[in-house]
């Protein structure tokens, strides 16, 4: 039979004769480009748009990271405008968001200004937002 106190003395008896390993952990280097990016990225600006639907909301960001792989002579070009659109629905079965992010869609702050206006103004979607990107950069 079992007694209250024969769990206990089971696991300090294991506990005293458990083996510890201890193994050197050796830290990983992390590529240049991967901590520049994240050390370097701010956003911008941001767009909130609320629909006529209740409950649907949409945000449009703009980031901005440097692109330090350009010469000096290309300086101008350095900072690249992305876009986050960011599509947020509530019913009654929850929250779902739903995002894109493209990356470079200018790297001038007055284009992505007013491409980011385009696409707010449009209530652009997620899902739409690459195939309308590329069509209003292509104009």
């Amino acid at each position: 039979m079992c007694s209250a106190a024969a769990p206990e003395a089971t696991e300090r008896e294991a506990k005293m004769n458990m083996t510890v390993s201890v193994k050197e952990r050796i830290p990983k280097q992390r590529t240049e480009r991967r901590a520049y990016v994240t050390e370097r990225a701010r956003e911008s600006d941001s767009l909130l748009v609320r629909t006529d639907r209740p409950g649907l909301s949409m945000q449009y960001k703009l980031i901005a990271t440097t692109d330090a792989s350009l010469s000096d002579a290309e300086k101008h070009l350095r900072t690249v405008y992305s876009v986050l659109i960011i599509k947020t629905e509530q019913d009654l079965f929850g929250i779902t968001d739903e995002t894109v992010f493209i990356y470079d869609v200018a790297r001038n702050r007055d284009a992505a200004d007013r491409l980011l206006a385009l696409l707010a103004g449009g209530c652009v979607s997620p899902a739409n937002a690459k195939d309308v990107i590329d069509d209003l950069l292509c104009e």
